[in-house]
């Protein structure tokens, strides 16, 4: 029952920002937002989303069924435990001195929804079955999502005829429908993408995925990928490219996958080249001082965000590193300064801890090239790209609510974990050790053929 629980809420956390759910959340709940009036008032309205009720009740269920073991000293989840208490506590801190504690509250009720995600997830043992169903269950639901943005779009938009077109788009009053369907600007929907993608190709490629899998799966990539086009973000389209090379590198030794990995490479290079002269200018502006968008002033932004974050340890509050005046723009553009500033440092250190922690799972389950942890690569894959997409972009995990890209950054490496631990038992325990059926073997048993034994 905790698996179908868990696999519902998966599906509806990319839709988790849909109008009618953020609608019943303001109105009914009077959940503190920006532009509600009530940020700067206490309100235990935001423990009280119904998401939020729901993972605590199972919650609850899983550790009763399972005392002791999350403070078990040598434990698989103490790296979980650890990410997640720095920053609870480096957020619960911030909390007091945050000039918007409505907003700061609503920040963490949502990291207490997914960290208690996460940890019921770890505690309940799933299946690889289970896991699946948990995987397919995110993919379904931002497929979804991505569907009904592609839909509001070509109702505004139509089909876009030239690249250029895509960044006036963004600004453009008719995107509204648009960005209400997913998550507000395009670049937000991309936090969300670049660790569902990637996942969904290597499942696409996966020896363990039947073909009616790999037509779904890659209709929701097609969706997927449609919507990273449309969002126009460089830095996501480079992340996407890392993946696909990673994909390559871990199916080295299958020469199906790498046919197919192939066929995905030409068919970017092909499409790359049509629209060549075009991607040359945008990535350019990269370089360009005068453009607004380049690396230049990333920099200049992570050092503004350092500054804040070394006057501010204790951090600033959830939700609020938008409103700083010592920030040219509403952030750092860096997922862990951001972190850092609204949380202080003890939810940097959780952060850079969980990291770590899910890093040397994907470059173990990289080098070993195992089939058998196909899933566990492809999760732990989704995981790496969201670190590497937050070095040049916030990944706003300060929204009220079940914030689903911290959900799914948290949650897939337990859920790689959780198979990778399956796949170890069952190879231990399915194939026990035996004999060697050598002449040494038999001699020593006393039962060789006679005239069968060595030479002497």
């Amino acid at each position: 029952m905790t698996d179908i629980v868990l696999a519902l809420l998966l599906f509806y956390l990319p839709l988790a920002h849909f109008t009618p759910p953020r609608l019943f959340r303001t109105s009914l709940l009077q959940v503190p937002t920006w532009g509600s009036g009530n940020e700067t008032g206490w309100s235990i309205t935001p423990f009280l989303v119904p998401e939020t009720l729901l993972i605590f009740v199972v919650g609850a269920g899983v550790l009763a069924a399972r005392r002791g073991s999350l403070w078990r000293p040598n434990s698989s989840i103490s790296p979980l435990r650890w990410a997640s208490g720095l920053m609870l506590a480096g957020s619960t801190v911030s909390l007091i001195v945050s000039q918007y504690p409505g907003i700061s509250i609503g920040g963490l009720a949502g990291r207490c929804t997914v960290f208690a995600l996460a940890v019921v997830m770890a505690l309940s043992a799933p299946s690889p079955q289970a896991v699946k169903l948990w995987t397919y269950a995110v993919i379904a639901g931002t497929s979804l999502m991505c569907a009904a943005g592609l839909y509001y779009f070509y109702q505004a938009f139509g089909l876009p005829t030239s690249l250029s077109n895509l960044p006036i788009y963004r600004v453009s009053p008719s995107i509204r429908n648009y960005q209400l369907a997913t998550y507000g600007f395009a670049s937000n929907t991309v936090d969300l993408l670049v660790v569902t993608a990637p996942l969904t190709v290597a499942l696409v490629v996966a020896r363990s995925s039947g073909w009616l899998a790999r037509i779904l799966l890659g209709v929701a990539a097609a969706l997927m990928y449609a919507n990273l086009l449309v969002s126009f973000e460089r830095w996501a389209w480079v992340c996407l490219a890392i993946a696909v090379l990673l994909t390559v590198l871990f199916y080295r030794r299958q020469r199906r996958a790498l046919v197919i990995a192939g066929a995905v490479l030409l068919a970017v290079a092909i499409g790359g080249a049509t629209i060549a002269a075009q991607l040359g200018d945008y990535f350019q502006q990269a370089l360009d001082p005068s453009s607004g968008s380049n690396t230049i002033d990333r920099l200049r932004d992570w050092g503004e965000g350092l500054a804040v974050l070394i006057a501010n340890p204790a951090g600033v509050g959830l939700g609020t590193v938008g409103t700083l005046p010592a920030l040219t723009q509403t952030s750092s553009h860096n997922l862990f300064i951001d972190i850092g500033i609204e949380g202080g440092l003890l939810a940097l250190v959780g952060s850079i801890v969980w990291t770590i922690h899910h890093v040397d799972q994907a470059l173990r389950v990289i080098l070993r090239a195992d089939a058998e942890d196909e899933l566990a690569f492809g999760l732990l894959l989704g995981a790496l790209m969201f670190v590497v997409y937050g070095l040049f972009f916030s990944s706003l995990l300060y929204f009220s609510g079940l914030m689903v890209w911290l959900a799914v950054w948290w949650c897939f490496p337990v859920m790689a974990s959780a198979v990778r631990g399956s796949a170890s038992s069952s190879a231990s325990t399915a194939r026990p050790l035996r004999p060697r059926n050598d002449a040494r073997t038999a001699l020593g048993r006393g039962s060789m053929p006679v005239g069968s034994g060595p030479d002497r």
